[in-house]
């Protein structure tokens, strides 16, 4: 069986994201919100082939030399969903 823990850290300016696990190696990224577009996970192409809950977040991260995308896993209920809606709204403040 396979865990993954994710912790995530949003604040005007900044994204910030654990990923660990069991089969995993902890993993450390952030990105300044307008450097990055960040959606929904339901709404990409990718989530009819792999259905999950979460955002994918696409541009440059911190210290990085090209564009990355990624996936950050977050669970589908109601403190989920609100998260999903403030980091997007948060990405979406930062590049006014």
């Amino acid at each position: 069986m396979q865990i993954t823990y994710t912790g995530i850290v949003v604040a005007p300016r900044w994204l910030v994201w654990v990923v660990s696990g069991t089969k995993i190696e902890t993993a450390v990224l952030s990105a300044q919100l307008r450097d990055v577009a960040v959606r929904d996970y339901a709404q990409t192409s990718f989530a009819k082939l792999v259905p999950d809950s979460g955002l994918e977040v696409s541009g440059r991260v911190t210290d990085g030399s090209e564009n990355i995308s990624a996936f950050i896993g977050i669970d589908d209920g109601a403190a989920g969903r609100k998260f999903k809606e403030i980091v997007i709204e948060a990405a979406q403040d930062a590049k006014k």
